[in-house]
């Protein structure tokens, strides 16, 4: 299994310090860079895409943005971008961030929404040569109001499967996870059968893997070098099904970053070590 970095919204960071901390990344064994992509900033995102690939990383670009909610405009859009994206190397397409919590989509989750818009995107995506990736699941729990506004990682994917999404719709499933293997939100996702991979294995989706797009803590770097050795160990396993990526949150500056100056940290060398 490879690993990568998820650097999350960097479209309006400077590039002398986004080059430096793409050329740290590959230094420290990361294949994979993740970041989002916008249509209406087609010029920036390619100037992105080509800094990345330059520094020897592959990038998973997760698509937000305006238009990026309406199917006929998100076909239209990938249709438009698949073309570049496969040039470049890249093969999954994520589609949102955390649409589950709302995120990139809006204030509250919209599975009807998303779905439609997915049922566009897929298609866009396999015809340009790519893998058309459900967008990264937060873990967070359902809201307690009877509001809907956040679903947990479960709840969300069952209301999609609810709404009649089926393996055709999806190539591979993205997740989020900020804790342990063990705790409550891996479980989420590799638990029983109403977890998310429960979920996909009944349904006709045995066979797609399941890649975290974003792991890690916002707490300590102890805590932060333990969930890297813990995270990377968990996605080796053999009995959890297909896996992809796993890429480590670290954004290109501020507390949470792995690499914040051009000396590391101890959470940059675990991440190196693994």
């Amino acid at each position: 299994m490879d690993k990568g970095i998820a650097t999350g919204l960097i479209i309006s960071d400077d590039n002398a310090v986004l080059n430096t901390q793409f050329n740290r990344f590959q230094d420290a064994g990361a294949k994979w860079v993740r970041f989002d992509a916008m249509y209406e900033r087609w010029p920036r995102t390619q100037e992105l895409i080509t800094m990345a690939t330059n520094a020897g990383l592959t990038v998973i670009p997760v698509i937000r943005g305006s238009g990026s909610k309406d199917p006929t405009k998100v076909a239209q859009q990938m249709n438009a971008m698949m073309p570049w994206f496969v040039s470049k190397g890249i093969s999954y397409v994520e589609f949102h961030n955390e649409p589950n919590v709302g995120g990139s989509w809006g204030d509250r989750a919209d599975p009807v929404g998303y779905l439609a818009a997915l049922q566009a995107f897929t298609p866009a995506v396999r015809q340009g040569g790519g893998i058309a990736v459900l967008g990264g699941i937060a873990g967070f729990p359902t809201s307690k109001d009877g509001s809907s506004r956040k679903l947990s990682p479960k709840d969300w994917f069952a209301a999609l499967i609810e709404g009649g999404m089926t393996a055709g719709d999806i190539d591979a499933v993205a997740v989020h996870c900020y804790e342990m293997p063990g705790t409550t939100w891996w479980k989420q996702v590799w638990g029983d059968s109403s977890s998310v991979r429960g979920q996909m294995d009944s349904n006709g989706m045995k066979k797609l893997p399941i890649l975290v797009t974003e792991a890690g803590t916002n707490h300590s770097v102890n805590d932060q070098v333990k969930v890297i050795q813990a995270d990377y160990n968990y996605m080796n396993k053999t009995t959890i099904g297909p896996v992809g990526p796993l890429c480590i949150f670290s954004p290109s500056h501020g507390k949470y970053a792995l690499w914040p100056d051009g000396n590391g940290t101890r959470a940059a060398k675990a991440f190196k070590a693994i």
